[in-house]
């Protein structure tokens, strides 16, 4: 028997799409635009063992009472144009997980100082963050994660969200 697993979900934000097709106009941190579960605008993805069906916008994703779920957000253009934030999360009535934390960990983070094919490296301290929670009981919820995006100048341009589903088995 193993131990509480904890499960690392990726989201990557089409913010070039999302932007173009929910223009922002109106959108505030408290009365954001819904985005729909779509591959075109969001892709979610974690381990094989912890998907339900299929990778995607609407990510059912499989966990144990016990486990750990930490999300964490990029762009497909990997933040070089555009950033995202996940702000605020709204669970159900279910509390089939604990309130999600935010957390702002320092990590060591390296990059590449050689020309090509030269693996020389310097690392450099960086400010990450994420949100996490324990799963609490068994059964299934949607949930919102609700988010940011953000123009490579740090200009807040829009705040949106979506509703992917969680099953505890």
């Amino acid at each position: 028997m193993s131990g509480p697993e904890v499960i690392n979900v990726l989201i990557a934000f089409n913010a070039d799409d999302i932007l173009k097709d929910y223009p922002p106009t109106g959108s505030t941190p408290e009365n954001p635009k819904t985005v729909p579960a779509d591959d075109k605008y969001i892709y979610m993805m974690v381990k094989q063992a912890n998907i339900i069906g299929s990778s995607g916008a609407n990510l059912n994703l499989s966990a144990k009472v016990g486990d750990v779920i930490r999300w964490r957000e990029t762009t497909f253009s990997f933040d070089a144009n555009y950033s995202a934030l996940l702000y605020k999360y709204v669970g159900s009535d279910e509390k089939l997980i604990s309130p999600p934390n935010h957390l702002t960990p320092d990590s060591n983070l390296p990059y590449l100082t050689g020309q090509a094919g030269d693996p020389s490296f310097k690392s450099q301290t960086v400010t990450g963050h994420y949100w996490s929670a324990e799963v609490l009981r068994k059964g299934e919820e949607f949930y919102h994660f609700s988010f940011e995006i953000i123009s490579r100048e740090g200009e807040a341009l829009g705040y949106y969200s979506w509703d992917p589903k969680l099953t505890v088995k």
